[in-house]
Protein backbone atom coordinates (compact mmCIF):
# COMPACT_ATOMS: atom_id res chain seq x y z
CA UNK A 1 0.00 0.00 0.00
CA UNK A 2 1.10 3.55 -0.69
CA UNK A 3 3.23 4.89 2.17
CA UNK A 4 3.44 1.46 3.87
CA UNK A 5 6.75 0.67 5.58
CA UNK A 6 8.42 -2.62 4.68
CA UNK A 7 11.58 -3.47 6.58
CA UNK A 8 12.59 0.16 6.87
CA UNK A 9 11.76 0.93 3.25
CA UNK A 10 8.99 3.36 2.36
CA UNK A 11 7.15 1.34 -0.28
CA UNK A 12 5.41 4.39 -1.71
CA UNK A 13 8.72 6.22 -2.12
CA UNK A 14 10.30 3.18 -3.75
CA UNK A 15 7.37 2.99 -6.16
CA UNK A 16 7.80 6.68 -7.03
CA UNK A 17 11.55 6.16 -7.48
CA UNK A 18 10.95 3.27 -9.87
CA UNK A 19 8.47 5.40 -11.87
CA UNK A 20 11.09 8.13 -12.19
CA UNK A 21 13.69 5.54 -13.23
CA UNK A 22 11.37 4.14 -15.90
CA UNK A 23 10.90 7.64 -17.36
CA UNK A 24 14.64 8.25 -17.38
CA UNK A 25 16.48 5.17 -18.67
CA UNK A 26 19.81 6.39 -17.25
CA UNK A 27 18.44 6.63 -13.71
CA UNK A 28 19.37 3.90 -11.26
CA UNK A 29 18.53 3.29 -7.64
CA UNK A 30 21.19 2.41 -5.08
CA UNK A 31 20.37 1.52 -1.49
CA UNK A 32 23.13 1.70 1.08
CA UNK A 33 23.04 -1.14 3.59
CA UNK A 34 23.16 0.75 6.88
CA UNK A 35 21.25 -0.96 9.67
CA UNK A 36 17.92 -2.24 10.85
CA UNK A 37 16.43 -5.17 8.98
CA UNK A 38 18.81 -4.75 6.10
CA UNK A 39 18.46 -8.28 4.76
CA UNK A 40 14.76 -7.73 4.05
CA UNK A 41 15.45 -4.22 2.74
CA UNK A 42 18.27 -5.49 0.53
CA UNK A 43 16.14 -8.29 -0.88
CA UNK A 44 13.34 -5.83 -1.55
CA UNK A 45 15.78 -3.46 -3.26
CA UNK A 46 17.29 -6.12 -5.50
CA UNK A 47 13.84 -7.48 -6.36
CA UNK A 48 12.96 -3.95 -7.52
CA UNK A 49 16.07 -3.95 -9.73
CA UNK A 50 18.06 -1.69 -7.41
CA UNK A 51 21.69 -1.99 -6.43
CA UNK A 52 22.82 -2.39 -2.82
CA UNK A 53 26.01 -0.68 -1.69
CA UNK A 54 28.11 -1.74 1.30
CA UNK A 55 30.20 0.47 3.58
CA UNK A 56 32.66 -0.18 6.40
CA UNK A 57 29.76 -1.20 8.65
CA UNK A 58 29.98 -4.64 7.07
CA UNK A 59 33.25 -5.20 8.98
CA UNK A 60 31.89 -4.14 12.39
CA UNK A 61 31.42 -6.81 15.08
CA UNK A 62 27.74 -5.83 15.28
CA UNK A 63 27.36 -5.80 11.46
CA UNK A 64 26.13 -9.37 11.03
CA UNK A 65 22.86 -8.11 9.53
CA UNK A 66 24.87 -6.22 6.90
CA UNK A 67 26.93 -9.35 6.16
CA UNK A 68 23.70 -11.34 5.83
CA UNK A 69 22.46 -8.74 3.35
CA UNK A 70 25.67 -9.01 1.33
CA UNK A 71 25.34 -12.81 1.29
CA UNK A 72 21.79 -12.49 -0.09
CA UNK A 73 22.59 -9.77 -2.65
CA UNK A 74 23.37 -11.01 -6.18
CA UNK A 75 26.97 -10.27 -7.17
CA UNK A 76 25.83 -8.19 -10.14
CA UNK A 77 23.66 -5.96 -7.93
CA UNK A 78 26.17 -4.86 -5.34
CA UNK A 79 28.56 -1.98 -5.03
CA UNK A 80 31.21 -1.05 -2.48
CA UNK A 81 31.78 2.37 -0.94
CA UNK A 82 33.81 3.92 1.82
CA UNK A 83 31.34 6.69 2.76
CA UNK A 84 34.32 8.98 3.45
CA UNK A 85 35.01 10.47 5.92
CA UNK A 86 32.69 8.28 8.03
CA UNK A 87 32.25 4.57 8.82
CA UNK A 88 35.84 3.43 8.43
CA UNK A 89 36.06 -0.37 8.36
CA UNK A 90 37.84 -2.45 10.97
CA UNK A 91 40.79 -2.05 11.73
CA UNK A 92 40.40 1.70 11.10
CA UNK A 93 37.06 2.08 12.90
CA UNK A 94 36.82 5.40 14.71
CA UNK A 95 39.34 7.05 12.39
CA UNK A 96 38.73 9.13 9.30
CA UNK A 97 37.67 6.82 6.47
CA UNK A 98 39.71 6.96 3.28
CA UNK A 99 39.00 5.60 -0.22
CA UNK A 100 41.91 3.17 0.13
CA UNK A 101 39.97 1.35 2.86
CA UNK A 102 37.63 -0.14 0.26
CA UNK A 103 40.11 -3.05 0.25
CA UNK A 104 39.00 -4.03 3.77
CA UNK A 105 35.35 -3.75 2.78
CA UNK A 106 36.05 -5.83 -0.34
CA UNK A 107 37.73 -8.56 1.69
CA UNK A 108 34.74 -8.91 4.01
CA UNK A 109 32.30 -9.01 1.09
CA UNK A 110 34.45 -11.59 -0.74
CA UNK A 111 34.53 -13.74 2.40
CA UNK A 112 30.75 -13.47 2.85
CA UNK A 113 30.08 -14.17 -0.85
CA UNK A 114 32.65 -16.98 -0.84
CA UNK A 115 34.34 -15.61 -3.93
CA UNK A 116 37.82 -14.38 -4.74
CA UNK A 117 38.78 -10.72 -4.55
CA UNK A 118 39.45 -10.90 -8.30
CA UNK A 119 35.91 -12.15 -9.03
CA UNK A 120 34.45 -9.49 -6.74
CA UNK A 121 36.56 -6.82 -8.42
CA UNK A 122 35.42 -7.85 -11.90
CA UNK A 123 31.76 -7.85 -10.81
CA UNK A 124 31.83 -4.54 -8.92
CA UNK A 125 33.83 -2.79 -11.65
CA UNK A 126 31.31 -3.95 -14.26
CA UNK A 127 28.44 -2.70 -12.08
CA UNK A 128 30.19 0.64 -11.50
CA UNK A 129 30.76 1.10 -15.23
CA UNK A 130 27.08 0.37 -15.92
CA UNK A 131 25.88 2.66 -13.14
CA UNK A 132 28.35 5.48 -13.88
CA UNK A 133 27.97 5.26 -17.64
CA UNK A 134 30.55 7.98 -18.31
CA UNK A 135 33.37 5.92 -16.76
CA UNK A 136 35.82 4.70 -19.35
Amino acid sequence: AEGQKLAGVDVGQRRRNREIAKRNASAEDVSTAMGGNTTASGLYSTAMGSLVSFTGIISFKNGQNIRDTAAATPLDQLMLETDCPYLAPVPYRGKRCEPAYVKEISQVVADVKQCSLDDLSVATCKTAHQFFSRLK
